[in-house]
């Protein structure tokens, strides 16, 4: 059986979304676009990963995808947030905030509402004081003020003390068309103008024959040498700051006298009698004669009434004229040596191998320094031995190790730091090496230095060139050599140049120029001078008339001009006033503005000119010197309103606060790290974000609930305290009252009295009962101190009279608008130094103490009383 037919395995078709590929034992499947799979049957899912974003459902097709987007979203992959702000109804020049599918208006300051259409009325919380009329506008108010009042809120009454008229500190009192001056100590007037001659109060104010000179509210007294105090009434006493060292001071008129010890003397006491000297014992000298008490040349040391006498050696003895027996007396021969007795002292003969005075020390051979170079000596006996420094060798330390051969075992294999050892040393082929003490130095060829001689020197960095002349370095061998400034040279441009005899740049000599030749020709620095014989001016001494007739005179750079005698008429000299950036007096020099550090400022480079300069200014700065900051800000694009700061060839954008991002303050979307609870909208602002709180929550990420007893309808008067829930608040009720809000009053029980309020208000609700004060605030309808009386009795818009007699409880009742009716206060015969501020519920009173008058029977003051409160002062504040 022959196989000569290949079996074709396509047949069939068994790539069913693709192209069959035989190969006789096998085929594979070439799919087509969009599946995959042995015989291309598996739809390829391009919703996975998915493609589409802010949610989007994604649908999956053959070799694509569609996304359905959420409402406010667009694009192929609902990637795109839908502008809502296209026709957003905004108004007042709000600013539209998109959102996803809403939008948000960002409303001007002085408006509100969802479009921003409502103008905030800024009179609603009464700003205009003294009966002013409030006038609206947009985020403002205008008052319109009563005669008499003026300020933005109608609070400012005129000031007759502005400008103050009060003199020498006096302090003005404000009043109606007129102003009081309480003048400061020393002074009184009307104006405080009159200085108070304190010295005519009293005759002889100053005792003693002192001298009276006036002050301010004082005098001064200048007294007789010997005295002090106020009216010179002292006798100083100069004793007082014992001036006799050792003595008694006795006490005189700008004088004292001294009674010394025993051994002292002088006007203080303050020398010591010397009693290391005694008159002769030899009564043949003639007097006065004196000798030292300490005999044989003893050093005598002065006590007080006393002396003492440090002998020379071989005397003993209170005046050292006793001879001493050394060796008798204390034996002081040591180690078997011999004593012998001197004429000042002793002799031990020492045994070999001791030494000093008593032969008590073991000789040192180490004392006479054997180790040389530092080195450390150890005594033996009769020998020593030498610890070496670090650099040396030697029985004694005598050997210096050269550190400059490398090759010497004894150096350390360690090179020095900085160090390159080089085929010509440590000191490479500009330097020579010189030992020194475990340590070497290079002594660097001319034109090198550093440690190792490893660095070019710039010859010109300590400026050698003199008077001003420019300092180059030669290219191509050590050494300098010096550009020369006009009229010097040498080497160092040491030499002025005689120009009188040196020919210029033409040729021509100076005493060639003179009209009178080398006779008149005196040389200058780069110039010369003609002095001028009688009868001969000008520079060149050619002219009879003028000194500015030599055009040259000012050498062009400047202007020339005459200096006439007013004597004779005739010129006596020339003045050059130079042009900028030339100076001498014939203005020849050029000035090197390069020389003055301030020329270029900002480290730029100068470049000198005839008579002027240019500066190379380096990045970010400009100007003529250079001292100018280029603002990098201008082109600067620092986004959302935020600052550029100018630097130095730079700039940053002050990005504060949170929110944005460098360099150039980019906006922050917040919202991407889902800052908001889950079930809240975050909205993205410029520099924050925004979270969408459910109600009664409120806080940037609506973590805060609502309070919601801000805006409550508890009755103030009724009511002790408003409690906060969340969405909803509760009013808890003053003893008496009851209801929602507090405002029903609890009916009385069967026999019950007015005992039932702490205060024993019948018809009102105690507001304070301490330390025996008690106020009741009475509901509408009743007045009293107790609530008890009907208002029919009394209007409640007056005030009645309060008698500030007896210690009784009075009443204020004050109509109007609010209805409060307030208890207030009493005579008490004592003194109260705290205040008393009594706060319940928003409504403030407070009495505070003053010392009044008495009032008499006319109801006006005079006497002064210290009863704390026959004039009480009452606030009342209510919010």
């Amino acid at each position: 059986m022959q196989c000569q037919t290949e079996i074709d395995l396509c047949v069939g078709s068994p790539c069913v979304n693709g192209v069959c590929n035989n190969f006789g034992t096998r085929y594979t499947c070439t799919c087509f676009l969009g599946y995959s799979g042995r015989n291309c049957t598996h739809n390829i899912d391009d919703c996975s990963p998915d493609p589409c974003k802010n949610g989007a459902r994604c649908e999956d097709g053959i070799a694509s995808y569609k996304c359905h987007c959420l409402n406010g979203y667009k694009g192929k992959d609902c990637d795109t947030n839908i502008d809502d702000c296209v026709n957003n109804k905004c108004q007042n020049g709000a600013q539209c905030i998109d959102g996803v599918a809403n939008y948000t208006c960002g409303c001007r300051l002085g408006f509100d509402g969802m479009f921003c259409e409502n103008n905030i009325n800024d009179c609603k919380s009464v700003p205009c004081q003294n009966g002013g009329t409030c006038i609206d506008g947009i985020n403002s108010f205008e008052c319109k003020c009563l005669p008499g009042r003026t300020g933005r809120r109608c609070s400012d009454n005129p000031d007759d003390c502005d400008p103050n008229p009060c003199q020498n500190g006096g302090t003005c009192g404000d009043g109606v068309n007129e102003y009081n001056c309480t003048c400061l100590a020393g002074f009184n007037g009307t104006n405080c103008e009159i200085d108070i001659n304190e010295c005519l109060l009293q005759d002889n104010i100053c005792n003693n024959h002192g001298k009276c000179k006036d002050g301010i509210d004082s005098y001064q007294c200048t007294c007789y040498p010997g005295y002090n105090g106020t009216n010179c009434q002292h006798n100083i006493d100069e004793c007082a700051s014992n001036p006799c060292q050792h003595g008694k001071c006795t006490d005189g008129i700008n004088d004292f006298s001294c009674q010394c010890d025993v051994g002292w003397q002088g006007k203080m006491c303050v020398q010591n009698i010397d009693d290391c000297i005694v008159e002769c014992k030899d009564t043949t000298k003639p007097k006065p004669c004196f000798e030292p008490r300490c005999q044989h040349g003893s050093k005598c040391t002065d006590k007080v009434n006393g002396f003492a006498c440090n002998c020379t050696e071989g005397y003993e003895g209170s005046t050292c004229d006793v001879r001493i027996d050394y060796c008798g007396r204390w034996t002081p021969c040591q180690n078997e040596a011999q004593c012998r007795n001197q004429l000042e002292t002793y002799l031990c003969e020492c045994k070999p191998g001791y030494t000093d005075k008593n032969c008590s020390t073991n000789i040192d051979e180490c004392e006479s320094g054997p180790c040389l170079n530092s080195g450390t000596c150890t005594d033996g006996v009769n020998k020593f031995s030498c610890q070496c420094p670090e650099g040396y060798d030697g029985d004694r330390c005598e050997e210096n190790i050269n550190n400059c051969d490398p090759r010497d075992p004894r150096n350390s294999n360690d090179l020095p730091e900085g160090a390159v050892l080089t085929a010509w040393g440590f000191c490479g082929r500009n330097g020579q090496c010189v030992d020194g003490v475990n340590a070497f130095s290079c002594n660097c060829s001319v034109g090198y230095h550093g440690q190792y001689c490893q660095y070019d020197t710039d010859e010109c960095e300590d400026k050698p060139c003199l008077n001003g002349g420019a300092c180059h370095q030669n290219p191509s061998s050590p050494g300098y050599y010096c550009t020369c400034a006009p009229g010097y040279d040498g080497k160092d441009c040491q030499n002025n140049i005689d120009e009188c005899t040196t020919p210029n740049e033409k040729g021509v000599r100076g005493n060639e120029t003179c009209c009178d030749g080398a006779n008149t020709c005196r040389d200058a620095v780069n110039g010369f001078t003609c002095q001028c014989p009688t009868g001969k001016v000008g520079i060149d001494c050619c002219s009879t008339l003028s000194w500015c007739s030599n055009n040259d005179t000012c050498h062009k750079n400047g202007k020339c001009s005459d200096t006439i005698s007013q004597t004779t008429n005739q010129p006596t000299g020339f003045t050059c006033q130079c042009d900028q950036g030339w100076t001498g007096d014939r203005c020849q020099t050029d000035i090197n503005e390069c020389l003055n550090a301030k020329t270029c400022r900002s480290g730029a480079k100068c470049i000198n000119s005839p008579g002027n300069f240019t500066c190379i200014c380096p990045a970010g700065k400009t100007g003529r010197n250079c001292d100018v900051e280029i603002d990098d800000c201008i082109d600067a694009k620092c986004q959302n309103g935020k600052q550029c700061v100018d630097g130095d060839n730079r700039f940053h954008c002050n990005c504060s606060g949170p929110g944005f991002t460098r360099p150039l303050c980019e906006d922050v979307n917040e919202c991407e790290d889902n800052p908001c609870p889950s079930d809240r909208r975050c909205v993205n602002t410029v520099g924050n974000y925004e979270c969408h709180c459910l109600e009664g929550w409120t806080g940037i990420n609506c973590q805060t609930s609502v309070d919601d007893c801000v805006d409550n309808e508890c009755k103030m008067s009724h009511t002790k305290e408003c409690i906060d829930k969340h969405l909803s608040y509760e009013c808890q009720c003053l003893d008496r009252y009851e209801g929602k809000h507090c405002v029903e009053r609890k009916a009385l029980e069967p026999g019950a009295n007015a005992t039932k309020d702490e205060c024993g208000c019948l018809y009102g609700a105690c507001m304070f009962n301490e330390d025996r004060v008690q106020i009741c605030k009475c509901d509408p309808g009743f007045r009293g101190g107790k609530c008890l009386a009907p208002t029919n009795e009394a209007s409640t818009d007056e005030v009645k009279e309060v008698s500030l007699g007896a210690p009784t409880l009075v009443c204020i009742a004050i109509g109007g608008f609010f209805g409060i009716v307030l208890i207030v206060l009493f005579a008490i015969y004592w003194k109260r130094r705290a205040p008393l501020e009594i706060q319940k519920y928003g409504t403030k009173v407070s009495y505070h103490h003053q010392k009044m008058s008495v009032p008499n029977e006319n109801h006006h003051f005079d006497g002064d009383a210290d009863l704390m409160f026959r004039n009480p002062t009452f606030n009342l504040e209510v919010k």
